[in-house]
C-alpha cells in the first residue's frame, strides 16, 4: 500500500512539474505576442489616425463653398469681404466644436510664397494671422497639396506657435482643375499622440491581463486536483436542482393562469434569491411585459371602481385578519381597455419569519363577463322595449277570443284595459275590443296567413274602454311545435289613428283646391279613370270654363279681389252640380263640369249655356270675360287628357265681341292648331336660313294723282309645298305669338332695302318702299339700332325707306312709339300709319303722332261704293291729315268711282287692285319701266 502511495505520489509530482514547465513557456510566448501587438497597435492607430483627421479636413473644407475662395485674393482687401467674413466665423465654430484642434486655416499659393488666406482666430487674438501675410515658416510638406494635389499630415514641428502636427488637404476647382486653396488643421503634439498612446497602453494591459489570467490559471489548475470530489458532488446536486427547476419553469411558463408575487404594493420581476416572479400568462393578461408591471403599483392599474374593494381586502390580509382573499375586478391595460380577471391573493410562507411576500394568482374572465353583461343589457333592454313601444306587445292563444297570455304595458294607453283584465279573458277577451266588421275578416285572414307560415299584418278599427274608436295597426306570426301545429300566436299591435288622420288631410289636400274646396285636376282624372275601368257604359264629358286674362285681373285688383271673385263664381257655379255633374277647379282661372249619363248633344249645350249665364251675371268677370268650351269622351280613346285638351281647345276657340261664349269641340279646330304649329315651324326655318326660300316680298305700287307711282309697299308672302301660300294675316299673328317676329321682321326689312338698292341701281333714285312694322319689333330699345345696321349694310338713303305702323299699336304705347318714330325720322325715315281711323279711339291726340303719312283703312273706301257722298267721313279725314301736315294714302282702290271721289277731295297718293297687284321685285322694276 505503502508502494502505491509513493507511484501516485511520483505521477503527481511529475505532473505537476510538467504543468510548470508549460506554463513558464507560455508566459514567454505570451510577452513575445504582447510586445509585437503593442508595436503594431502603435503603428496602426497612428495610420488610422491620420486618415481620420485627413477624412475630417475634407469634409469640413467641402462646406465651404467654391464660389466663396474665388472672390479671396489673400490680401488685407478680403478683410471688408462677406465671403471672407462667414469663413472665419465658420472656421471659429468648426475649432470652438472640436476640441483635439487649435487652428484651422486656409493657405493659398502666389509667386511661390504660401499666405494666409483665413484662419480660425479671432482679430483681437496674439495668434491671429491677417490675410495676406506670408507663412514664413512653411516646410517642404506644406507644398506638397499645392503641387502633387494630394493630402498631406505633416511629422511633428515646431514653429513660433508652438509643436504641431498638421493635416493639409487641397481644395480643388474641378471645372478646370485648379486649386483654389489649402485646408489646415494644427494638432497639438500631446493632442496628436494622446488616442496612439491609449490605445498602447490599452493592448499592453491586455498583455498583462493574459499574463495574470494565465498565473491564475496554473493556480486553478493546481487546486483542481483538490476539488474533484468536491465538483462531482457539487455536479451531481446540480443537475438534480436543475431538473427541479425546469419542472418549475415548465409549469410556471405554461399555465394559463396568471401568476406573480408581489412586495406589498409592487409586483416582483424575480425574488432576491433570482426565481422569476411573473409568468407569460400575468403579463399577457395586463398586457404589459413584466419590467412595466414592476414600475407600477397594483393600485395604479387597478379600475378605481374595484379599487375600495380590493384595498379594504388587502389592509385586512396584512394585518392578519385574513389568511387570504380572492374578488372580481378590473385591470387597465396600457392602451386604456379593461380586462376582467378572478383575483386569489394568498401569503408566502418562507424560513424567514419576517417576509413580506405575498402570491398573487389570476384568471382572465372578460370573455365570461361580457356575456353577462350583454345578457344582463338584452335582459334591460328587452323590459325598456315592452314598457315604451307605443303599443302592446302580446302572446295569445289560437282562438276566436284570442285569449291573451301575456302583454305589455301599453295594453292600458292603447286599449284602455289593464293587462290584467284581458289575461285568460277574465273582463273582457281581445276579440270584443275588436270592431265587429273586421272580426271575420281578422280570423279568415290569420288562418291564410299561418297554413302559409307567413307575416300577419293588418290595419283595423279597435273600441277602446270608453268608448273610443281607434285605428291600429297588428303585425304577428304563430309558434309552432316540432310538429309545425300552432300553439300560440305573438305580436305587436300600436295605434296608428294619428297616421290615418293625417292621411285623411294629406288625401284631401292632394285631391281638393285650397281656395274652393272644390276636387283638383287630379281627382277629376280619377274619377273619370275610374268610370272608364268600371266599364260604365254611360255618356261622358267634359265642360271647360277659362277666365279670360285672369293675371291682367289681379294686377289690377290683387289676390284677395280675385279670390272672392273665385268663390262667388264656385258659388253659383255649384248651383248646376248633381250626381251627374261634377264640378271641378284646375287652376285659378279654370274650372271643369264633368258631365255623365247625358242624352244628346241638345243637353250638353243647355248646361253650357247655363254656365255663360252665371258668368255673365257677375259683374266683375264682364270687363275680361270667359270662355267655355266641351268635348264629349270618345270611347275609341280611353283617355281623359285627350278629352281635356279638346274641351280647352274649344274654349279659346270661342269668337264673337261678347266677353262670354261657348264652343262645341270639332276636328277642325284640331286642324286649326296643327296649321298653326306647322306655320310656326316654317317661320322658324326660314329664320335660321334652313328654309328661306318659301319667304319673299311682293312689292304693290302706289301713285300720285297724277298716276306716276311714287313708292312700292313690301307684302310678305310664304309659298310652302305642305301649306301652299300663307297670307301675312295668318303668319304674322302666328309669329309674334311664338317670338318669331323680330328675327322675321329684319328678314323683311333686310330684303326690302335690298329693293330700294335695285330700284337706285336702275335709275329710280326718288322712289321709296314702305315695310310694315310690327309693334313686338318697335318697342325693342335695339329696334333702331338693327334698323341702321340694315341700312348701312345695304348702303341706301334712309329718306327712301318708310315704316308703317299700325293704328291700333298707338292706343297702349303712344309715348314710346311716338318717341321711336321721332328719332327714326331724324336718321331721315319717314313714317306712315297704317289702317288709319278703325283702331285709334280719340282723334284729338293725332296731333301728337309723329307720322309722314296717313293710311286711310279699306273699310272708308269701300263705304264709297255703299253710302251717299254726304254720309261719307273719307275727305274729312284727308282735310284734318292736310291740316296737320300729313300726306294721305288711300287703300283697297277698286274702282274708277273711288278714284275719282278722292281725286275731289285732294288724296295724295293711290293704292290698290285698280292700278295694279303686288308685283315680284323684277316685275316691279318692268312696271316701272312702262309707266
Amino acid at each position: 500500500g505503502w508502494h502505491m502511495d509513493s507511484l501516485e505520489k511520483k505521477g503527481m509530482n511529475s505532473s505537476l512539474l510538467n504543468n510548470r514547465k508549460i506554463f513558464y513557456a507560455l508566459l514567454i510566448l505570451v510577452f513575445i505576442i504582447g510586445s509585437f501587438l503593442t508595436w503594431k497597435t502603435q503603428t496602426n492607430a497612428i495610420e488610422t489616425q491620420k486618415q481620420e483627421t485627413i477624412m475630417l479636413a475634407k469634409s469640413a473644407s467641402s462646406l465651404i463653398p467654391k464660389s466663396y475662395l474665388l472672390t479671396l485674393t489673400a490680401s488685407e482687401l478680403d478683410l471688408e469681404k462677406e465671403e471672407y467674413k462667414i469663413i472665419k466665423q465658420n472656421l471659429i465654430r468648426f475649432v470652438e466644436n472640436n476640441e483635439l484642434i487649435h487652428f484651422a486655416y486656409i493657405f493659398m499659393l502666389k509667386d511661390d510664397d504660401i499666405y494666409f488666406a483665413v484662419d480660425s482666430e479671432p482679430e483681437n487674438s496674439s495668434d491671429y494671422s491677417p490675410p495676406g501675410e506670408i507663412y514664413y515658416e512653411a516646410e517642404e510638406w506644406d507644398y506638397i497639396p499645392f503641387i502633387q494635389k494630394i493630402p498631406t499630415v505633416s511629422e511633428p514641428f515646431e514653429d513660433s506657435w508652438g509643436k504641431w502636427v498638421s493635416v493639409l488637404v487641397p481644395i480643388t476647382d474641378y471645372e478646370n482643375n485648379e486649386i483654389l486653396g489649402v485646408f489646415g488643421l494644427d494638432y497639438p503634439v500631446s493632442t496628436w499622440y494622446m488616442n496612439t498612446l491609449r490605445n498602447t497602453i490599452q493592448v499592453g494591459i491586455m498583455t498583462l491581463c493574459v499574463l495574470a489570467i494565465i498565473i491564475v490559471l496554473q493556480m486553478i489548475i493546481s487546486m483542481n486536483f483538490e476539488l474533484k470530489k468536491e465538483k462531482q458532488l457539487i455536479f451531481e446536486t446540480d443537475n438534480r436542482l436543475r431538473d427541479s427547476m425546469a419542472l418549475y419553469k415548465a409549469v410556471f411558463d405554461q399555465t394559463t393562469i396568471g401568476i406573480a408575487i408581489a412586495d406589498n404594493f409592487k409586483y416582483l420581476v424575480e425574488t432576491q434569491t433570482g426565481i422569476p416572479s411573473i409568468n407569460p400568462a400575468f403579463e399577457k393578461i395586463l398586457g404589459r411585459p413584466k419590467e412595466q408591471i414592476a414600475d407600477v403599483t397594483w393600485s395604479e392599474i387597478t379600475n378605481p371602481n374595484d379599487l375600495g374593494v380590493d384595498l379594504e381586502y388587502f389592509k385586512q390580509f396584512k394585518a392578519g385578519i385574513i389568511e387570504g382573499y380572492e374578488m372580481d375586478k378590473r385591470y387597465i391595460r396600457p392602451d386604456g381597455k379593461e380586462v376582467w380577471v378572478h383575483m386569489i391573493i394568498s401569503p408566502l410562507h418562507f424560513e424567514n419569519p419576517h417576509n413580506k411576500y405575498h402570491l398573487c394568482i389570476i384568471e382572465d374572465i372578460t370573455s365570461r363577463k361580457i356575456i353577462e353583461k350583454n345578457l344582463k343589457e338584452s335582459e334591460n333592454s328587452k323590459s325598456i322595449l315592452l314598457d315604451n313601444l307605443p303599443g302592446m306587445i302580446y302572446r295569445c292563444k289560437f282562438d276566436k277570443d284570442w285569449t291573451m297570455l301575456f302583454t305589455s304595458q301599453g295594453c292600458k294607453e292603447l286599449t284602455g284595459y289593464d293587462s290584467d283584465s284581458l289575461i285568460n279573458n277574465a273582463e273582457v277577451s281581445y276579440n270584443d275590443i275588436i270592431a265587429p266588421k273586421y272580426r271575420q275578416y281578422i280570423w279568415d285572414k290569420w288562418i291564410t296567413v299561418l297554413n302559409n307560415k307567413q307575416k300577419f299584418i293588418y290595419e283595423y278599427e279597435i273600441v277602446t274602454a270608453d268608448g273610443q274608436t281607434k285605428w291600429v295597426y297588428e303585425q304577428g306570426q304563430g309558434i309552432y311545435d316540432e310538429f309545425d301545429n300552432v300553439i300560440e300566436l305573438e305580436g305587436l299591435i300600436i295605434d296608428i289613428s294619428d297616421r290615418k288622420n293625417s292621411e285623411d288631410r294629406i288625401r284631401y289636400v292632394n285631391e281638393h283646391d285650397a281656395l274652393s274646396g272644390l276636387y283638383n285636376q287630379k281627382s277629376l282624372v280619377e274619377h273619370f279613370n275610374n268610370d272608364i275601368e268600371n266599364e260604365e257604359n254611360i255618356s261622358k264629358a267634359v265642360i271647360i270654363i277659362h277666365i279670360k286674362r285672369y293675371n291682367l285681373m289681379i294686377t289690377a285688383y290683387g289676390y284677395s279681389y280675385c279670390e272672392s271673385i273665385t268663390l262667388d263664381l264656385v258659388n253659383n257655379l255649384s248651383s248646376l252640380t248633381d250626381e251627374t255633374h261634377m264640378l271641378y277647379q284646375l287652376s285659378m282661372d279654370r274650372f271643369a263640369l264633368y258631365v255623365k249619363n247625358f242624352k244628346n248633344i241638345k243637353e250638353l249645350t243647355q248646361v253650357a249655356e247655363k254656365i255663360v249665364n252665371i258668368l255673365s251675371y257677375n259683374v266683375a268677370l264682364r270687363s275680361y270675360g270667359a270662355w267655355v268650351g266641351l268635348d264629349i269622351y270618345d270611347k275609341s280613346i280611353p283617355d281623359i287628357h285627350t278629352t281635356l285638351k279638346n274641351a280647352t281647345m274649344a274654349a279659346n276657340f270661342v269668337k264673337g265681341i261678347e266677353p262670354f261664349g261657348y264652343s262645341i269641340y270639332n276636328t277642325q279646330m284640331e286642324e286649326s292648331i296643327r296649321r298653326q304649329e306647322d306655320v310656326k315651324d316654317v317661320i322658324a326655318s326660314i329664320c335660321n336660313d334652313s328654309k328661306r326660300e318659301v319667304f319673299h316680298l311682293v312689292y304693290q305700287p302706289i301713285l300720285d294723282s297724277k298716276g306716276n307711282i311714287c313708292f312700292f309697299e313690301a307684302l310678305a308672302r310664304i309659298d310652302d309645298d305642305k301649306l301652299g301660300s300663307v297670307s301675312p294675316s295668318e303668319f304674322i299673328p302666328i309669329a309674334e305669338k311664338r317670338h318669331l317676329i323680330v328675327d322675321l321682321g329684319k328678314i323683311i326689312l333686310d330684303e326690302a332695302c335690298q329693293f330700294i338698292k335695285l330700284l337706285e341701281n336702275n335709275g329710280q333714285k326718288d322712289i321709296s318702299v314702305s315695310v310694315n312694322i310690327s309693334a313686338i319689333q318697335i318697342l325693342r330699345d335695339d329696334f333702331l339700332s338693327d334698323l341702321r345696321d340694315i341700312i348701312n349694310k345695304n348702303r341706301i338713303p334712309a329718306h327712301m325707306l318708310i315704316l308703317e305702323i299700325t293704328e291700333s299699336v298707338f292706343a297702349e304705347n303712344l309715348e314710346f312709339i311716338n318717341s321711336q318714330l321721332a328719332k327714326a325720322q331724324v336718321m331721315g325715315i319717314r313714317s306712315a300709319i297704317d289702317d288709319f281711323g278703325t283702331g285709334y279711339s280719340s282723334l284729338s291726340r293725332e296731333r301728337e303722332l309723329a307720322a309722314d303719312i296717313i293710311k286711310i283703312d279699306k273699310f272708308f273706301i269701300d263705304q264709297i261704293l255703299v253710302k251717299d257722298e254726304k254720309e261719307l267721313i273719307t275727305s274729312d279725314i284727308i282735310h284734318l291729315a292736310h291740316k296737320l301736315g300729313q300726306k294721305t294714302v288711300s287703300e283697297g282702290i277698286e274702282t274708277n268711282l273711288q278714284k275719282e271721289y278722292l281725286k275731289r277731295n285732294d288724296c295724295d297718293y293711290y293704292q290698290g287692285f285698280l292700278f295694279s297687284k303686288p308685283l315680284s321685285a323684277k316685275d316691279a322694276i318692268s312696271f316701272l319701266k312702262k309707266d
